[in-house]
Order: structure tokens, then C-alpha cells, then sequence
């Protein structure tokens, strides 16, 4: 092999290493686990829609409540959790009612259980830490 060849190579070899490195974080945010429950009037909430949606911006995260208002954020599939930061939390039962091509209700929906306060108006806000987070959402109807 020639000399220039091997410079050559040794440059190219170089210029991959420092494009996998990356200037950043080449695996995203830094993201931490995010788990709770979610009660209306005392009450555990199946079903409910829960969205973590970081501030200023920033991948929102999403989970489902389960029969014990139980949820479990997700960030991208596989990934569980949500970006380390503050977040706006918008909580909502609310399901569209869903018609066939011929304009027939096939699926009647589901009406908003939550107050604006918890989804449209939200003024629920947390801040999600490294390691393990737990935040229950105790709502109330005013």
C-alpha cells in the first residue's frame, strides 16, 4: 500500500470515529422513569390519557392509566419515561366519537371526566429528576 494510501485511510478512519462520537449526546435527552397514579375525586381513573410535555419544549411522553389509575410513562417506543426537565402535565379521558363513511356513529366516544384545570387549562406542572420519579395527580372537580 502506498503512504498516501494510508494517510488517506487514517484520515477517513479519524472523520468516522469523530461522526459517531457526535458534538452531542448521540443517543437523545437524558431521560429518567416516570410512574404515578391518577385519582378524580378519590376515585382510580381507567383509561385516562396522561401527557408529560417538557418546557420550553421538547418529545412529549404518554401513558394510560390503568383500572387502578396506575401509569407508566412512555418516551419512544421501547423507551420508557420522560426528558429530565420541567414538564406541563395534561391529564384528559376525552375520546372523539368515531363515524363510519356513511356518517353512522360506530364508536359514541367518551366525554372529558377531568376539569380544564387538568388538561386544556392545565396548571399541572413537575419537574422530572434523574433516577426514579413518582408523581400521583389527586384531581378534584371544583
Amino acid at each position: 500500500m502506498k503512504p498516501r494510501s494510508v494517510v488517506f485511510l487514517a484520515i477517513i478512519g479519524l472523520g468516522v470515529s469523530f461522526i459517531s462520537l457526535g458534538c452531542g449526546r448521540a443517543d437523545g435527552p437524558e431521560i429518567a422513569s416516570v410512574e404515578g397514579v391518577v385519582t378524580l375525586n378519590g376515585t382510580p381513573i381507567e383509561g385516562a390519557g396522561v401527557s408529560f410535555e417538557p418546557i420550553p419544549e421538547g418529545r412529549s411522553s404518554f401513558a394510560l392509566t390503568d383500572a387502578d389509575g396506575h401509569y407508566e410513562l412512555n418516551y419512544l417506543p421501547g423507551k420508557d419515561g420522560a426528558i429530565v426537565d420541567e414538564h406541563q402535565v395534561r391529564i384528559s379521558k376525552f375520546r372523539k366519537a368515531l363515524k363510519d363513511d356513511n356518517g353512522q356513529v360506530v364508536d359514541p366516544g367518551v366525554p372529558e371526566a377531568f376539569p380544564p384545570s387538568a388538561n386544556s387549562e392545565s396548571d399541572l406542572k413537575v419537574t422530572v429528576k434523574e433516577g426514579s420519579n413518582t408523581f400521583d395527580f389527586p384531581i378534584r372537580m371544583q
